[in-house]
């Protein structure tokens, strides 16, 4: 199932680079094709979500940092940067 959790998680991964983007569109992509969003009230906007990020290895969905930003909020995620050392 897909729920906010799980979007939010992925794109951290990707933020975090554990995941590349290529990675992340893969996962969009099943992800939208395989359905499951929870609860129905989040649906749409998980969609919408997932959908865009499907569709970011095209110019008209760059995944900019303050698009990141504002998926995480829409998902109930606030994002803090904090440095660690390398």
């Amino acid at each position: 199932m897909i729920t906010r959790e799980v979007v939010s998680e992925k794109l951290l991964d990707y933020l975090n680079h554990r995941i590349t983007l290529p990675e992340l569109w893969e996962w969009a992509g099943l992800t939208f094709v395989d359905g499951g969003f929870l609860p129905e009230e989040d649906t749409d906007m998980l969609m919408d979500i997932v959908m865009y990020i499907a569709g970011a290895h095209h110019e008209y969905f760059p995944m900019t940092w303050d698009i990141i930003v504002d998926f995480l909020e829409q998902l109930g995620t606030y994002v803090e940067v904090v440095p660690v050392p390398a």
